[in-house]
């Protein structure tokens, strides 16, 4: 059996190439991530739009899944190099940046094409059979991206039974848990972290450049993976049995970094993933590499400056603290034991740093407001989700959702796969056209209008757009419900809301409803901590879960960390921690107008005329 040495020198980020970005200059490129990024199945990367259809509306947005990819890899290095500046110790080792590198270059690897639109049409095309038997008014969502709050029906007056609110929290807690385990199903998380466990390129490639190294002719394991003895001291050879499992270890640590797995409890024997809880927060939280790249990226090649922000005090405001916390252990039966102690890291700003945050997030919200969820680009988005999901998905033996899934899975790369792309898409839909009768009016509207690279215009018959922007639901809802269009909405809701999906269809009416499109966007998803803990069960949970719902909230969140002051999770009574303890997050924060504005929310339904494409 072959063994390796480990090697007497640590592994250095070492750049040898370099891509030119218009967004950074020169981005440079290890070696492992030089021939990642020469792999086919990053290349198809080439061949994903970063912003879908938007580019039909705002023609210089033409980057890709590629360029983004690059640009998130580049911009977590910087983020965990200035950690180090910032906190004057060497917080992450090279090997561990070397890793978040990789999560970033590898985080959109299984992405669907057009963006976000056919992922959503894969979703949505497995429960095809529920949006057909069930009401229009059981799934108003589906059909109309109605938010709950404008929901017709949500007014219907109910007594309180304290059992449905017990429900309510334990459903608000399954779907935490969810979240809190990272992306799952059809997610494009999903199938990239599938790729880099299962894919035999990826592998070899970060096995032969990262987890072994080169030196002259002999070849030795990086010294960060090493086991160690019983006696604590570091081995001096492994064999290649041992490599092949670091390997496998890494591979899904990464996985796990790309899905935002924060539950990932790694191997015991996985030593060199110690930091893992700060490392995430970099690939998977508010203020996180993908976050920061896709909104510099989509406001300079689109033409906007919503996403304008100083990069340079953000990075130089990043931090990181321990959470520390202790719990007694408790068995099956509550019975509590030995007292375990624990921490966690959280990765946040210094209160210097609040500004810029505060400036991010509004950009953030302007680009969706004003691009993302602008009128032309919201109904090409449900256009081509609908004719995805409900007419090319069904007609289409090559790439259904088990047949994805078997393609990711696979060792060998797919060829099949790498031609899942944006062309692939378009290909279909020209297809389409040339079956045009036997499709009813709705279909090959969308498809006439599609094959020709143009969106429904608005409905000139009647007041077509109602827009309200404000940070209070009531104020909302009061706007919409004196405004002619939502009054309209309501009457024609009413008109089929107890048919279900498939009478819809055969009654030739379900143009009606989908001429209707609500978006909505929202400044922020963290939550204060008075409104977190009246959310859940906490009381009845075990502390080290309460424990765990804290972290998730801090680290997917943006706190604002002292440098001089020490963090841990101290309980007063159960369920009730001592905040004086915790760091406070943005929202929490008298430092912050994110304080008043978390709730800020741009809401908007539109109407369009549905008809064929005519000169």
């Amino acid at each position: 059996m072959e063994e390796y040495r480990v090697a007497t020198s640590g592994y250095e980020v070492k750049i040898c190439d370099h891509i030119l970005d218009n967004i950074y200059g020169q981005i440079g490129l290890t070696e492992v991530e030089k021939r990642i990024e020469r792999l086919p199945m990053f290349k198809r990367l080439h061949n994903l739009s970063q912003l879908g259809l938007v580019n039909w509306i705002f023609p210089c947005a033409l980057h890709t899944r590629y360029t983004h990819s690059i640009g998130v890899m580049h911009v977590v290095g910087e983020m965990a190099s200035h950690i180090n500046i910032n906190m004057r110790e060497k917080f992450f080792c090279d090997s561990e940046i070397q890793i978040l590198r990789l999560a970033g270059l590898l985080h959109d690897i299984g992405h669907y094409p057009l963006s976000h639109n056919i992922e959503y049409a894969y979703k949505d095309a497995q429960q095809a059979d529920k949006y057909r038997i069930e009401t229009i008014s059981q799934n108003l969502k589906h059909f109309v991206n109605c938010p709950d709050f404008l929901i017709p029906d949500r007014n219907k007056i109910k007594p309180v039974d304290p059992e449905e609110i017990k429900d309510e929290k334990l459903v608000a807690e399954n779907d935490f848990i969810k979240g809190y385990s990272g992306s799952t199903g059809f997610h494009h998380e999903r199938m990239g972290y599938l790729l880099i466990i299962k894919n035999k390129e990826i592998r070899q490639t970060i096995r032969d450049n990262f987890v072994l190294l080169k030196e002259g002719t002999e070849i030795f394991l990086n010294p960060f993976f090493a086991p160690f003895e019983e006696n604590g001291k570091r081995r001096e050879r492994v064999t290649d049995s041992e490599v092949e499992q670091i390997v496998s270890d890494l591979l899904l640590a990464i996985g796990n970094l790309v899905i935002g797995n924060y539950a990932y409890e790694q191997d015991k024997n996985c030593h060199w993933i110690e930091k893992y809880s700060a490392m995430i927060q970099l690939i998977h939280s508010d203020l996180d590499a993908d976050n920061l790249d896709y909104l510099l990226r989509d406001a300079t090649f689109s033409g906007t400056s919503y996403g304008i922000m100083d990069m340079g005090i953000l990075l130089n405001c990043l931090y990181v603290k321990k959470f520390t916390y202790g719990f007694p252990e408790e068995d099956k039966t509550g019975e509590k034991g030995e007292d375990y102690h624990f921490a966690k890291y959280i990765v946040g700003v210094t209160k210097k740093g609040v500004g810029a945050v505060e400036q991010f997030l509004l950009g953030k919200f302007m680009a969706y407001s004003q691009m993302i969820l602008s009128k032309y680009v919201s109904i090409l988005e449900a256009m081509i989700f609908r004719v995805e999901s409900e007419t090319i998905i069904p007609r289409d033996r090559d790439y259904s959702g088990p047949l994805l899934i078997e393609m990711v899975e696979r060792p060998q790369t797919d060829i099949r796969y790498l031609r899942f792309s944006d062309f692939y898409i378009f290909d279909k839909l020209y297809s389409l056209a040339g079956f045009m009768s036997e499709f009813r009016k709705l279909p090959r509207a969308i498809i006439s209008r599609l094959t020709h690279s143009c969106a429904f215009d608005l409905d000139s018959s009647i007041e077509n757009e109602c827009i309200c922007v404000g940070t209070d639901i009531k104020s909302i809802i009061d706007e919409f419900e004196k405004n002619p269009l939502y009054n309209k909405f309501v009457e024609d809701y009413n008109s089929i809301k107890d048919i279900t999906g498939e009478e819809l269809s055969e009654r030739r009416e379900e143009e009606k409803l989908f001429s209707y499109r609500f978006e909505q966007y929202s400044l922020t998803k963290q939550i204060p901590i008075e409104e977190f803990e009246n959310k859940y069960m906490f009381s009845e949970m075990k502390e080290s879960r309460r424990f765990d719902f804290h972290y998730f909230r801090l680290g997917n969140g943006i706190p604002i960390l002292n440098p001089q002051k020490e963090y841990s999770y101290v309980e007063i009574e159960a369920g009730k921690p001592d905040k004086s303890k915790m760091p406070d997050l943005c929202v929490d924060s008298p430092l912050s107008s994110l304080k008043d504005l978390r709730t800020m929310k741009f809401v908007a339904l539109r109407k369009y005329q549905i008809c064929d494409y005519a000169l």
